[in-house]
């Protein structure tokens, strides 16, 4: 794949919620006075994530009493195909008909739209192990301290999702670049499961029992030694270090500079095995590797 070389900040593109360009002024429906008093309940269970309703860019989190016009609305987790459905208002302010019934469901008491949830398991594997990290674009709200990135998670975890709908996993890298981005979709199908695009397949492995991630390991040398980061992750390398670097195949990555520098590249085992990246001043060569520890060349002491 021929390489791309950029300057940027890492955090100089917003990206809206859903994965969309955020707009300089998101489009936001026009209030409209509730048919009954209280408005409309959005009742969502055990769901954590954020969602939004209509073409709303602003994500909303938890169980939200809102002001709907008689009409049908879009309830929205991802803009991405698959990643929403319709419900219907009466003139009484209840919730008549939903589009996709694994997804919810009419409440009576309150009035309104009740969430369904399954468990949905989120295994990084030998990638988290390593050091790698991951975010659900729907959740990035639980890795945030007043505000304040923290690091992302590298370990398992469950998830309450919404069956029938599509969910976007993420490495944190929130760019699109030659074909290739920092994140995927996956279904969470009625009975709980994940199905996967022969496209994620590359990147992960769905089933019954949640998502798994694959890994790949990328080796890192330069002439300069100037420290860098890869990915989303925190973690300082250096390249006289013996460099085995987890990575999720098929996924943009990036090597980056705290002053703003970085350069992209996406590792395919048997298509895009190795090549240059360009950061800044410096150039770095990158190449797959297995993934073993690479073996010390310190000398034996002698007993």
């Amino acid at each position: 794949m021929k390489s791309l070389v950029t300057l940027a900040l890492c955090a100089t593109i917003p990206i809206a919620f859903g994965g969309a360009p955020a707009p300089s002024h998101p489009a936001t429906r026009a209030a409209t006075p509730s048919p009954t008093p209280g408005g409309v309940q959005i009742s969502t269970g055990n769901y954590k994530g954020a969602y939004m309703l209509d073409q709303s860019f602003a994500p909303v989190f938890g169980d939200q009493t809102i002001d709907l016009a008689p009409g049908i609305h879009d309830f929205v987790v991802e803009r991405f195909g698959g990643g929403a459905f319709q419900f219907n208002v009466s003139r009484e302010g209840t919730v008549t008909s939903v589009s996709n019934a694994p997804a919810a469901a009419p409440s009576q008491s309150p009035p309104g739209l009740r969430l369904n949830t399954k468990t949905v398991r989120v295994d990084p594997g030998q990638y988290g192990i390593l050091g790698g990290v991951y975010e659900l674009d729907t959740h990035r709200h639980e890795y945030l301290i007043d505000g304040t990135p923290i690091n992302w998670l590298s370990e398992p975890k469950n998830y309450e999702l919404i069956p029938d709908l599509v969910f976007v996993f993420s490495n944190g890298v929130r760019y699109a670049v030659d074909g290739h981005a920092g994140w995927f979709t996956f279904l969470v199908n009625k009975e709980g499961g994940v199905d996967l695009d022969p496209e994620s397949e590359v990147m992960a492995n769905g089933g019954p029992n949640g998502l798994t991630l694959k890994t790949a390991c990328v080796q890192i040398t330069s002439s300069d030694p100037h420290p860098f980061h890869v990915g989303a992750s925190d973690k300082v390398y250096q390249v006289f270090d013996k460099l085995k670097i987890p990575v999720i195949p098929g996924l943009l990555s990036c090597i980056r500079w705290n002053e703003g520098y970085i350069g992209f590249f996406t590792p395919i085992p048997g298509t895009s095995e190795h090549g240059i990246v360009s950061v800044g001043p410096a150039k770095y060569n990158w190449k797959l590797v297995d993934c073993a520890p690479i073996p010390s060349t310190s000398p034996t002491p002698h007993p």
